[in-house]
């Protein structure tokens, strides 16, 4: 894995990943309204046309639910992500003004 340039880290932009992941985490959030929406079988229809519906009804159900749970994972991983890059670039940063401070200390 090639190693990461202090400019390409400073270059980051944490708070970037950080909204994206409120973002997502507010779409699992309506995801999971649209879920409890469906929570009731649909009415009016009787026989075959009935049970095929409640198939179909059952299927967004589920798809809806599986949405929400990635959209609310993928919230997890760009939030870790985001809150790693901050800490690495505070290193960073810390490291810069550390090694500046050496260099002015041994007058070079």
């Amino acid at each position: 894995m090639p190693a990461l340039t202090m400019e390409a880290l400073l270059a980051c932009q944490p708070e970037r990943y950080l909204e994206r992941a409120a973002s997502l985490r507010r779409l699992a959030g309506e995801l999971g309204r649209v879920e409890g929406s469906l929570s009731s079988s649909p009415s009016g229809w009787r026989g075959r046309a009935q049970r095929a519906a409640e198939g179909r009804h059952g299927q967004l159900r589920d798809a809806v639910r599986t949405a929400g749970r990635l959209a609310e994972s993928a919230a997890s991983v760009l939030t870790w992500y985001g809150e790693e890059m901050r800490a690495l670039q505070a290193r960073a940063r810390q490291a810069a003004a550390a090694a500046t401070a050496a260099t002015a200390a041994s007058g070079r």
